[in-house]
């Protein structure tokens, strides 16, 4: 069989260069496709709502300090060394704390009406507080309108807010110092008065106990008859004494007439009655001191230990109320001394120029940070295309 051979295939001048642009075209449409929706379309509407519709944000500074007017101890050791003491440090965290919490929302809602200047109708809708929004929302809102720091070691408290206009911050600013001197002098009045109370607890206390060991004494007193044992005893150990020092002289008088007269003789008889008669109220007088009284009382002796217990008690009570009652007074001198107060460095001003937003820089960003997300994705994609054929 005859071979018949095949001639040069025809070719047409820039097929190949047409179909190769195509094919390219073909696989850079998603690619700018992507571009637009996530890098271009993201940077317009951010450079048209920074540039035409943000409201502007403007700026009120404070600067205050805590201060106290009597340190001592540690404290008064860290002063002179230039650093803040401890209590000043702990004051200065309380207030900055206070600043940013619900408790100053409240204090400046009913100060300077905080939401009406955040609900604005010419707030756009985006940077302004829903009207209803519930006191989280609007917690959590103001925490993003104010900023504070604390300076070390000055513990100088930097409270900065925002507003959406220049009176609006210098007002929020200055009712937000307020409320924070408010804090302060309650928490003096509060430092005060927890120092001054402990020592008048005390004292009342040892008053009450002293008033009940002397009612005890006046008690023990009615019902035992007695003023003071310790006289009665001494009153009677003095009548006992010359009790027998009379029957002592009896005792000699009855022997030296025994021996000129009959035993028998009535003058010897009478003189040995009264002897006994002696005898027997010396007798009565010691049961008195050491034995139950008549009414069931009891002993002197008896007595005279419970009377020394109550005086000793009360006279122990009676050192402690007068300790007592000093240290109260230094309490209340050292509270009289230790004023704290919130000392303002720096007064908000009225602000000229807006502090944001950054109408250029914002979008610049976000137009950078989106074509690096996208570049990102891209590369990701065209290596998982070029692996999978």
């Amino acid at each position: 069989a005859r071979t018949r051979r095949r001639g040069p295939a025809l070719k047409v001048p820039g097929v190949g260069a047409l179909v190769q642009n195509l094919s390219l075209a073909s696989l850079a449409r998603p690619y700018l496709l992507s571009a637009l929706l996530i890098v271009a379309l993201p940077s317009l509407i951010a450079a048209l709502y920074f540039g035409l519709i943000a409201s502007p944000v403007y700026e009120a500074e404070a600067r205050f300090a805590v201060r106290t007017g009597a340190v001592s101890g540690i404290d008064a050791f860290t002063s002179a060394a230039g650093v803040p003491s401890i209590n000043q440090v702990q004051d200065s965290l309380i207030v900055a704390n206070y600043i940013q919490s619900q408790a100053a929302v409240e204090e400046l809602q009913q100060s300077a009406e905080l939401r009406s200047r955040y609900t604005r109708s010419d707030i756009d809708y985006f940077s302004r507080l829903r009207k209803d929004a519930p006191i989280e929302d609007a917690v959590r809102f103001w925490q993003r309108k104010v900023s504070v720091s604390i300076e070390s070691p000055s513990g100088i408290i930097t409270a900065r807010v925002h507003a959406f206009s220049p009176a609006d911050a210098q007002e929020v600013a200055d009712a937000l110092v307020r409320a924070s001197e408010q804090l302060v002098n309650k928490l003096g009045a509060q430092a005060r008065n927890d120092l001054v109370a402990n020592s008048d607890k005390e004292l009342r206390d040892i008053e009450a106990r002293l008033r009940a060991s002397r009612d005890r004494l006046n008690q023990l007193r009615v019902a035992e008859g007695i003023i003071d044992p310790q006289l009665t005893a001494q009153g009677i150990n003095m009548l006992i004494t010359e009790l027998r020092s009379e029957a002592v002289k009896i005792e000699q008088e009855i022997s030296t007439t025994e021996r000129t007269i009959s035993i028998q003789a009535p003058q010897l008889q009478l003189m040995r009655t009264r002897l006994n008669a002696i005898r027997e109220q010396i007798e009565a007088l010691q049961r008195e001191l050491t034995q139950r009284r008549a009414e069931g009382r009891d002993a002197i002796s008896a007595v005279m230990t419970r009377f020394d217990q109550l005086a000793l008690e009360r006279q122990v009570l009676e050192r402690q109320y007068a300790t007592a009652s000093a240290a109260l007074e230094q309490a209340r001198s050292a509270a009289a001394r230790q004023q704290m107060y919130l000392a303002t460095f720096v007064r908000p001003m009225l602000a000229e120029d807006p502090s944001g937003p950054r109408r250029v820089l914002y979008p610049v960003l976000i137009m950078v940070g989106l074509l690096v997300l996208w570049s990102i994705g891209t590369s990701t994609h065209s290596r998982w295309q070029a692996r999978n054929g």
